[in-house]
Order: structure tokens, then C-alpha cells, then sequence
């Protein structure tokens, strides 16, 4: 313990940990960034604060690296290898608490990170967890790996320029795997190595963690890294040098064909978050109960305009999966779904803008992604809410609006307004059948005539 404190106060282990913990601070509160927008509000919850956290080891691993390799480097700067080597003290002793000094200060540095997103989460109202901690514990275990890392790679090449090498390095290749991460599409190869990096891509929801087995892989790689860190340290001769490289290269080799081929295979439901809370037909997340009146009676008046239709829906229910920006909205005939992740205005909707979520489309979502947008979305909206509660015009803020659109939706429903009655149900009808088997362009069939 004495030998720790000394650590502390003559290291640079506290600056680290203190880096660690300021460096994504004024990001995180001033400015605004994939963080502070729908899907994945760092402030939504606790869970998806610690994964943006985790997100932010693209600056903080690098960090971490680089202080590893300036205190590594002390013993051979400053000229005492020699000296301490003909001392009775094993290295192993010597490194040992400077590796544990380290290791300290960058977990409280994470930690009081952490601390700070769950503050953050608390006074905006948002929902509180346990299940963040598998995500922080593994993240306070890549960080280690880093500054242990850092010390080894001092120590072995102590040369001024290694630490700033390292760190710019690092923070290259975390850039470029975050980068890879971000545009995946199909499983690769090239996932499962990003993924033995500190990065973890945005989180894609605010009802969304990481599974258990990814975080059990990867806690097992960073293990393994920190492990050899700490072999190399105590190492002398290039034999026993080649053998601390064995936990990393084992736990590589175990790791890399266990970690997901794809994105979508790291996230999954947070069950706790998801548990649905139900007023008869009408269901809502947990972590959005104080939404239950509201969507209650909103459900109930949609449930009945949507009855009149054949195979009409029974129940909404909200969806609380992970908002993938290629991924095509889950749908079926008897259940009208809302999503609270992708547009978190509905938070603060009436009865009226809520009963108007559900009937766009006829109680079915759009048929492509939410990176393929475009304009007839908006069009099948407006016009089917109108028709579905009998209004003059679409309410002025249908599902999907946004500027520019007003002349267009004003002409759609003029040409759509100056047919018969049973002709408008019959392509509204058509139009819900066309958007549940997601087959040709729902707007040709509620408006074959054009929308101009």
C-alpha cells in the first residue's frame, strides 16, 4: 500500500484518470452531437448515457495509451535502470504498484464520468437501471488495458516520441473502426476486429444495451490485453517478453470469431427498459409508463376509426427495439405500433397529435428505412389520418411533416378529396394492404392519379 501511494502522488496516473474524466465532459454538455438527438438521447437513461460513454473511449483509450507510455518510460529517462536493477526488489514488485496507480485512477476517472451521465439523467427525468453496468465494467476494463498497455510499450521503447505516436496511432485506428462500425451493413470479418477495439458505434435506442455475450467476450480481450501489459512490464529477456504477449494473443484468438459479425448483433432490448405496461389493449414500455393515460385514450379512439377496416387491428403496443438506420419498422395487421425512440417530440404529444401517430398509414409504418426517406410518407399520412377521422384537411401537424410540404399535402388531398367516398376507403383500404406486405409504392395506390 505504501509503495501504491507513492504511485499516486509521483505518477502521472492522477492526470490520466483526470483526462479521462474531463476530456468528453464539455462535448458531452456543450455541444450538440449524435448524443443529444433521437434515437439515443444520452439523457434518456441511465443505460444509454454509459454506452455513449463508451462510445467516447475513441478519445479517452488514446488517452489512457499515451499516459501508460510517458510514465513507462520514467525508470530509463531518468537514467536508474541500472540502479533499481541491482536492487533486492523483484521488477515485478516495482512495476506491479505502478501499474495498480494507474489502473486506479483511470477506473475512478471513468467512473466519476459515469457518475456524472447518471446525474445527468436524473435531473432531466429519465430512466434509471441497473442494467448499465455490464456496459460500464467493461468499459473501466478497456481503459486499464490501455494504460497498462501504455506502461509496457514506455518501458520497451522509451523513446520522447513514443507516447505521442501512440496515442495519435491509436486514436487513428479507433477513428477508422468506429467509421467501419458505422457504415456495416452485412456481417464481415472486419466488424469482429473493430469490435476488439474500445469502440461500440452509436447506440441505437434508448431502450438498447449491449448483450450479455458480447460484453463477456470482450471483457475476456481486454483481460487478456491488460494481462500481457502487466507480463511486460516485469519482462527482461526477449524470451520472457515473447511469452507476455501470450494472453493477448490467445484471448485475440478466442475473442475474434465470438465477437458479432454485425452491428445489430451487439445491442439487443433492454428487458427491464421494454417490460410493457398494459391498459387493456393498449401497451407502453416501462421506462415510458407516464405515457400510459395519454396513449390510452389516444389507442383506444384510433382502435375504433382503424375498426371499420378489414382485419382491422386490435391492440398498439410501443416498439422498443433497436432503431437501425437501414432497418425497415416491424408490422403486422393486428397491432398498431408508436416509437418513442425515433421521434421523442410524441413524449410531449396530446391525445389528438397521438391519436394521429397511430392512424398514419392506416395503423402501419412507412415501408423503408430511416436513412431512405423522402416525400411520400408525409403525402400517405396527411391523407390518411384525414380521411380516417373525417376532417376538412390534414391537421396541420401530421405524422411526418416538415417545411416545404404544405402546398404539396394542400394538392394530394384536393385530388384525393374529389372522389366518392367509397372510393377513398377502398384505396385507403388498398393503401394498408400494400403497406403490410411492403410490396410497390403505397402512394401510387392511395393517389394513382399523382399527388401534383
Amino acid at each position: 500500500m505504501r509503495a501504491l501511494r507513492i504511485e499516486l502522488r509521483r505518477s502521472v496516473a492522477p492526470w490520466a484518470g483526470l483526462l479521462v474524466l474531463l476530456l468528453p465532459l464539455p462535448l458531452l454538455l456543450l455541444l450538440s452531437g449524435p448524443w443529444s438527438h433521437d434515437p439515443a438521447d444520452w439523457g434518456s437513461s441511465t443505460t444509454t448515457a454509459v454506452l455513449w460513454l463508451r462510445w467516447f473511449l475513441v478519445f479517452c483509450w488514446p488517452v489512457a495509451l499515451g499516459a501508460g507510455a510517458v510514465q513507462g518510460m520514467r525508470d530509463r529517462r531518468s537514467g536508474m535502470t541500472e540502479l533499481l536493477g541491482s536492487t533486492p526488489r523483484p521488477v515485478g514488485q516495482r512495476t506491479g504498484a505502478l501499474a495498480a496507480a494507474l489502473a486506479v485512477c483511470l477506473v475512478v476517472g471513468f467512473g466519476a464520468l459515469a457518475v456524472v451521465g447518471v446525474v445527468n439523467v436524473l435531473l432531466g427525468g429519465g430512466y434509471t437501471s441497473a442494467a448499465f453496468l455490464p456496459a460500464l465494467v467493461v468499459g473501466a476494463l478497456a481503459v486499464v488495458a490501455g494504460g497498462v498497455l501504455g506502461l509496457a510499450v514506455g518501458r520497451m521503447a522509451p523513446h520522447p516520441l513514443v507516447a505521442p505516436a501512440a496515442a495519435v496511432l491509436s486514436l487513428v485506428l479507433l477513428t477508422l473502426a468506429g467509421t467501419g462500425l458505422a457504415e456495416a451493413r452485412v456481417p464481415s470479418f472486419a466488424t469482429r476486429l473493430a469490435y476488439l477495439t474500445a469502440v461500440i458505434g452509436d447506440p441505437r435506442g434508448t431502450m438498447v444495451t449491449t448483450t450479455w455475450s458480447f460484453d463477456l467476450v470482450q471483457a475476456a480481450w481486454f483481460a487478456g490485453l491488460a494481462a500481457t501489459g502487466v507480463l511486460l512490464l516485469a519482462a527482461r529477456s526477449p524470451r520472457a517478453k515473447l511469452i507476455a504477449a501470450a494472453p493477448a494473443l490467445l484471448a485475440a484468438a478466442v475473442a475474434a470469431p465470438l465477437l458479432p459479425a454485425r452491428p445489430a448483433d451487439a445491442f439487443t432490448t433492454d428487458t427491464a427498459a421494454a417490460e410493457l405496461v398494459c391498459d387493456g389493449p393498449v401497451c407502453v414500455s416501462r421506462m415510458h409508463a407516464d405515457r400510459l393515460p395519454v396513449l390510452a385514450e389516444a389507442g383506444r379512439e384510433a382502435l375504433r376509426l382503424l375498426s371499420r377496416l378489414p382485419d382491422a387491428p386490435t391492440r398498439v403496443v410501443e416498439d422498443p427495439t433497436p432503431q437501425w438506420s437501414d432497418q425497415v419498422p416491424e408490422r403486422s395487421a393486428d397491432v398498431v405500433r408508436i416509437n418513442y425512440q425515433m421521434d421523442s417530440g410524441l413524449l410531449e404529444a396530446d391525445v389528438t397529435r397521438t391519436r394521429d401517430e397511430l392512424l398514419a398509414g392506416a395503423g402501419v409504418p412507412r415501408c423503408h428505412a430511416a436513412n431512405e426517406g423522402g416525400t411520400d410518407e408525409p403525402i400517405i399520412s396527411a391523407l390518411t389520418v384525414a380521411h380516417l377521422t373525417g376532417a376538412d384537411r390534414p391537421p396541420a401537424d401530421y405524422p411526418g411533416h416538415f417545411a416545404g410540404m404544405e402546398s404539396v399535402v394542400d394538392s394530394a388531398w384536393h385530388r384525393f378529396r374529389s372522389h366518392p367516398e367509397d372510393v377513398r376507403e377502398q384505396r385507403v383500404v388498398a393503401t394498408r394492404k400494400a403497406l403490410l406486405a411492403c410490396e410497390g409504392t403505397a402512394l401510387d395506390v392511395l393517389l394513382p392519379e399523382g399527388a401534383r
